[in-house]
């Protein structure tokens, strides 16, 4: 017999203006957890959490729930793995369909028919079994920090949602494993009607749906730093064992910066922006290894990309024909070399260009979306050198001590960059391995930076190898 989880309660929806909103109330009073490491920029900055409230250490995924769900304020510290698998059921043969995208058995992906949505209709039906934890997020409750210690804190099968939540941080935390064999199965991180929230150093992994979705109702005053959002999976919507539900942009009017993070092994939606009136500031990521497309713009939107690397992206801009066939109608400024001074007279500072190795130019020339960026709210430039690295110092590892001490660093541990600076949200911190494959050769090597930074054009180009070419389509159902 089928087994369904009844679907979360529903608010009203929250319609905000286009342009930049100031977040109601102001930032929150007080100070920053003694715990967190480095401070939010752009969007998010002035977010504070929970504050310095002395912390609560989780035992059990119970107690976890518990601390998330309180309407007072609280300092969360996360060690071990909380394993969610399990802890609501299974649903056995339940109702299930083969999307178009279903040509390679075992190794790709079906889907859920989920109640209410038309996603499934006109295809062939199928039985499926899954975990009903991953299906739903748990809900984070306001002014929440939520901080991992050491290397391993991980909550496994269930992701995390912001829902109408105000005042959030989420630091040097791995989540992963939500049902990754089928569409539907779960989002890692999904964010509703949110404000001042701060997702930093994070590593998301193997999960069914979206990575990072924003919902609808728009988020304010949100700040995705230094996080590693990992697309290896084996059980992939393309069929090549990269993901392609990656992030997803959909709050009319959300306010996001998007800056220091490693996005790879992906093969769509990397991210996906279509949002009416929304408002990205993407600085600073470093883009690899994407068998599709990094971004798919939709109109309305308004997006100001800067200093990112795009290393072996098949196609940077999808063109026609896929999720999203207006993306010549985005308002976007992709920064070259030639328009990079552009910012100095609306936010106060230059931009720095982007950097395309293996992968195609792109651009975008219209303005309108840096007034929407005042400095205040503006992440700081970074340097393209320092966006080599990336891939090195983003997702979770050694940030902090497992006890306070000065500035919480365990000097054993963790390396700390020798200049201390904030790069995006975070302080920038040496990886540790921990026996996992960091890619370091896959890094676009000096000489190659060199070489994209000499080319004109689009900004910094590396010519793309015979064995790439664009495809104008996705071939996946949205």
């Amino acid at each position: 017999m089928e087994e369904e989880e009844e679907g979360m309660r529903m608010g009203r929806r929250m319609n905000f203006p286009t342009g930049f909103v100031e977040v109601e109330g102001g930032e929150a009073e007080g100070r920053l957890s003694r715990y967190v490491i480095g401070s939010p920029v752009g969007f998010a900055k002035g977010t504070l959490g929970g504050g310095d409230l002395p912390p609560v250490r989780p035992k059990t995924v119970q107690e976890l729930i518990h601390y998330l769900t309180q309407e007072e304020p609280r300092v969360i510290l996360l060690e071990g793995i909380y394993d969610f698998t399990g802890t609501e059921g299974g649903c056995r043969d339940c109702k299930g369909c083969v999307p178009d995208s279903y040509t390679c058995g075992s190794q790709g992906q079906l889907a859920i028919d989920k109640e209410g949505m038309d996603w499934c209709e006109g295809k062939s039906p199928i039985k499926v079994s899954y975990d009903k934890a991953g299906v739903h997020g748990l809900i984070v409750k306001d002014r929440k920090t939520i901080v991992g210690l050491g290397r391993g804190a991980t909550i496994r099968g269930k992701g995390l949602r912001f829902y109408k939540s105000k005042d959030v941080i989420l630091q040097n935390v791995h989540l992963t494993e939500i049902n990754p064999s089928l569409i539907f199965g779960g989002d890692a991180l999904s964010l509703e009607g949110s404000e001042r929230i701060w997702i930093d150093h994070v590593k998301v992994s193997r999960i069914g749906r979206q990575f990072l979705v924003t919902q609808e109702d728009p988020s304010r005053a949100v700040t995705i730093s230094n996080c590693d959002f990992d697309g290896r999976t084996t059980t992939s919507a393309t069929c090549d064992g990269l993901h392609y539900w990656t992030i997803l942009g959909y709050g009319k009017g959300d306010q996001v910066t998007f800056t220091a993070n490693h996005i790879h092994h992906t093969s769509g939606r990397s991210p996906r922006l279509q949002g009416s009136g929304l408002v990205w500031h993407v600085v600073g990521n470093y883009f690899s290894e994407n068998s599709g497309h990094a971004f798919d713009l939709g109109p309305d939107v308004n997006v100001l990309i800067e200093g990112n690397i795009f290393d072996k992206v098949k196609e940077t801009l999808l063109s026609g024909g896929g999720a999203s066939s207006t993306t010549s109608t985005y308002n976007g400024f992709v920064v070259n070399r030639k328009n990079s001074r552009e910012c100095k007279q609306r936010m106060g500072r230059d931009c720095e260009f982007n950097a395309f190795a293996d992968s195609p130019v792109f651009r975008g020339t219209d303005f309108k979306v840096l007034s929407l960026l005042p400095p205040s709210k503006t992440a700081p430039r970074r340097t393209l050198e320092s966006v080599r690295n990336t891939p090195l110092t983003a997702g979770c590892g050694d940030l902090l001590s497992t006890s306070p001490s000065g500035a919480g660093f365990d000097e054993a541990q963790a390396q700390v960059d020798g200049s201390h600076r904030d790069g995006g949200g975070g302080l920038v911190i040496s990886k540790i391995s921990n026996g996992e494959q960091m890619f370091v050769g896959d890094l676009l090597s000096q000489n190659q930076l060199l070489s994209a930074l000499s080319n004109e054009g689009g900004g910094g180009e590396v010519k793309p190898s015979s064995s790439r070419s664009k495809s104008g389509s996705t071939g996946i159902d949205s």
